[in-house]
């Protein structure tokens, strides 16, 4: 089972079904039409996704789980994989997964110090609320990022505080992924697709390097044509500073601290 949080143009929702065709899929969106790129979100049409969007919307941290149709069998948290893309910081969903059970989440928008779009609705000195009142927006419905806050996992990490010290509690293990295409460094104004200046741990190298490499440019371009995709494949190479994290269970945490 997969929960997904954040669909704007369903590219996710078509990969994960794409990878798991018989899997439970709970997606969770405030918006019922996509941000950007697509004028239409692509819908999955298996019956095995329940969509929690638009006058549907509840945020991951107020499902009622238990009250949702059909209902999840049994034990359905301990193997299921919560995928956050909902510009949400990170550190406010691990007590969230903790409470569920579920401990196994993928996160996007992994972002250095300075970069990123996360953003927490309920704090002024954060962001404005977006025109609706949802948690996703952009700068034309009052999006206002604040990345210097360090709302992500990895700009936690750069920090020393109580914040970083519970999130190193509660995480078992930390895994981070290669940037998909180095073409997503020039949305943050490098001069070049992928730098050796940087720290080492900073960033992966990119899987694929369209810019510098020609099998990879002419393998991008096919990708980009490829007729099977439902929604503009562009809005896929958005999807890129991702990490993985292991929780520990919440009956762990209690244990050891009685």
């Amino acid at each position: 089972m997969v929960v997904e949080s954040g669909v704007n143009t369903g590219a996710t929702t078509y990969f994960i079904r794409a990878a798991a065709p018989g899997a439970r899929i709970i997606a969770i969106d405030p918006m019922d039409r996509p941000l950007c790129l697509n004028q239409t979100r692509w819908v999955d049409r298996s019956g095995h996704t329940t969509y929690l969007v638009g006058g549907n919307f509840v945020d991951f941290g107020s499902v009622s789980w238990d009250q949702l149709s059909p209902a999840l069998p049994p034990g359905w948290a301990a193997n299921a994989l919560a995928f956050f893309d909902d510009h949400t910081p990170h550190f406010d969903r691990l007590a969230q997964l903790q409470k569920v059970g579920i401990l196994s989440a993928l996160f996007e928008d992994n972002y250095l110090p300075g970069m990123g779009d996360l953003k927490r609705r309920s704090d002024p000195t954060n962001a404005a609320p977006d025109a609706d009142g949802t948690i996703q927006g952009n700068s034309a419905t009052g999006f206002k990022p604040r990345p210097d806050l360090g709302l992500g996992l990895k700009q936690l990490f750069r920090r020393d505080d109580e914040h970083t010290q519970h999130a190193c509690n509660v995480i078992k293990s930390y895994t981070e992924f290669p940037i998909i295409s180095d073409h997503a460094l020039h949305r943050w104004g490098f001069s070049r697709p992928w730098r050796p200046a940087f720290d080492p741990g900073e960033w992966q190298r990119p899987i694929w390097q369209p810019q510098k490499c020609r099998s990879d440019h002419e393998r991008f371009q096919m990708f980009r044509r490829d007729a099977r995709m439902p929604m503009n494949s562009d809005e896929w190479f958005d999807y890129n500073f991702f990490c993985f994290v292991r929780l520990f269970s919440l009956e762990r945490e209690n244990t050891e601290s009685d």
